[in-house]
């Protein structure tokens, strides 16, 4: 029960220095830093719970947050810079 807490407590500091580093660097508090912590419980969760080995389950939840993170940081930069392009050609 201790080691759960500690645990426990140790993800919600990990959490909330990811909101510090994210609105210090940037000055906007990002809520989607959150949801993606929240899918990447969810995936681990749903793996081990269907009896994946929790290595197994660890690495392949990794390799899903790995490739969303690329997915959506190459929609955002595509998104905004063709965004731009196309207003300024409009204008």
């Amino acid at each position: 029960m201790l080691a759960g807490g500690l645990l426990a407590g140790v993800m919600y500091s990990l959490v909330a220095l990811g909101f510090v580093l994210i609105y210090k660097a940037s000055g906007v508090f990002n809520f989607a830093q959150g949801a993606m912590v929240f899918f990447a419980a969810l995936t681990f969760v749903s793996l081990t719970e269907r009896g994946w080995n929790f290595w197994l389950a660890l690495a392949v939840t990794l390799a899903v947050m790995v490739l969303l993170g690329i997915g959506a940081l190459e929609a955002d930069y595509t998104f905004f810079t063709r965004g731009v392009f196309f207003v300024k050609q409009l204008l």
